[in-house]
């Protein structure tokens, strides 16, 4: 006998488990600065995962955690010091701008932030005659970065002795 064949709603993400990474640094090519890092600097994040058929194909709420500033909201847009490279890819370049705020709630000391975030993957399937099939996960996939800042001198102030007065 034979029975009806039922599909059920297993797809690939359910068969397997994907790890996102991520580091200080461009996934290619020479960083536009260094750490510990000061205003002004770009900031540039590589994150990936080394599965040959997962692309990142977005991120969401990516975010440094004091201040609490999101670079990337819960919809994927970016603020406007912030690039996300080119997706999808199965690793992807985030650059940012340090900015005062960063600093402030440290009174100027060295310390480090954390960049947290959440990447969305494409799974890639090659089929029997050739053909590509793509499947979303819709799942978050978290990861998470130290960033090492130096400590924010206050700028120096000239006095010039005056003479007489104002007014």
């Amino acid at each position: 006998t034979t029975s009806e064949f039922v599909a059920d709603a297993t797809g690939a993400s359910d068969a397997r488990e994907v790890t996102i990474s991520a580091r200080i640094g461009p996934c290619s090519g020479t960083a536009k600065s260094t750490a510990p890092f000061v205003i002004g600097d770009v900031v540039e994040f590589c994150v990936w995962n080394d599965d040959m058929d997962v692309e990142i194909s977005g991120f969401k709420d990516v975010k440094f955690d004091s201040p609490e500033t999101f670079i990337v909201d819960n919809l994927g847009g970016t603020n406007f010091v912030t690039k996300i490279g080119e997706v999808p890819s199965s690793e992807v370049t985030i650059e940012t701008l340090m900015v005062p705020a960063y600093y402030d709630e440290r009174n100027g000391d060295a310390g480090t932030m954390t960049l947290t975030g959440v990447a969305t993957v494409v799974y890639n399937r090659r089929l029997s005659d050739g053909r590509t099939l793509q499947e979303d996960n819709s799942s978050p996939l978290p990861f998470s970065v130290e960033i090492p800042l130096a400590k924010k001198d206050l700028p120096e102030i000239t006095v010039i002795p005056s003479e007489g007065s104002f007014g």
